[in-house]
């Protein structure tokens, strides 16, 4: 997963207007347009800064740092005026399960972070959900007049759910006739970002009913 495979918006700001660096633990990105260029509706704007720290936060990266064609840290990027380093940590909060809302002019499917939805990420004494809970909450949307949709469809169960060492394994069932293999690829890359935000490194999802076993490296293998 990569900053430029992650980006949301309409145009690829990333893609098509920035030169990507690394100084450790910045990330420099140098936009070579301004104004229109990087503009984004609001709903693109949030999922392109969700998907930003979000990708971030995987990576290690502790700041963001924005430079306008001049070099200097002055610049409107996605609806947001930056004129100082993005500390990560703090635009990321805590985040626990993805859930999905379809973008009609992208044509794919996004995801968005429980945590930026109000949705569940913390237990009855406030502590941060474990990744079992964490992928059961996934199951269900809490808001009745909610825009976006639970990752896991009607007609896959969740049998079992567990995080080892670093392998986050997930069993589960599927109604053939319901459950199509869009859903089933929506459903699997959301495991993998919610495994992701527990610093995973391996995803073994079983499914019982085709008798597979799917095994996905994550960061650092």
């Amino acid at each position: 997963m990569s900053l430029i495979d992650g980006d949301p918006s309409e145009q690829g700001i990333l893609s098509s207007y920035a030169d990507i660096s690394l100084d450790w633990p910045e990330l420099h990105l140098d936009l070579n347009e301004e104004g229109n260029e990087l503009s984004a509706t609001s709903a693109q704007s949030g999922l392109f800064y969700d998907s930003l720290f979000g990708i971030s936060d995987l990576y290690g990266i502790e700041e963001v740092l924005f430079f306008n064609p001049n070099g200097e840290n002055d610049i409107i990027v996605a609806e947001r005026e930056i004129d100082e380093p993005l500390i990560v940590e703090d635009e990321r909060g805590l985040t626990r399960g993805y859930y999905t809302i379809y973008d009609e002019d992208l044509e794919e499917t996004l995801f968005l972070a429980g945590g930026e939805l109000v949705e569940q990420v913390e237990d009855d004494i406030g502590e941060p959900l474990s990744f079992p809970e964490t992928v059961e909450a996934m199951h269900t949307v809490d808001r009745e007049d909610a825009f976006y949709f639970s990752s896991i469809v009607e007609g896959l169960e969740i049998v079992n759910s567990s995080m080892e060492n670093g392998i986050a394994t997930v069993q589960y069932t599927m109604d053939e006739e319901v459950v199509t293999e869009a859903d089933r690829i929506v459903f699997e890359n959301a495991i993998q970002l919610a495994a992701l935000d527990f610093r995973a490194w391996e995803v073994r999802l079983i499914n019982n009913t085709m008798q597979e076993f799917i095994t996905y490296p994550l960061v650092g293998q």
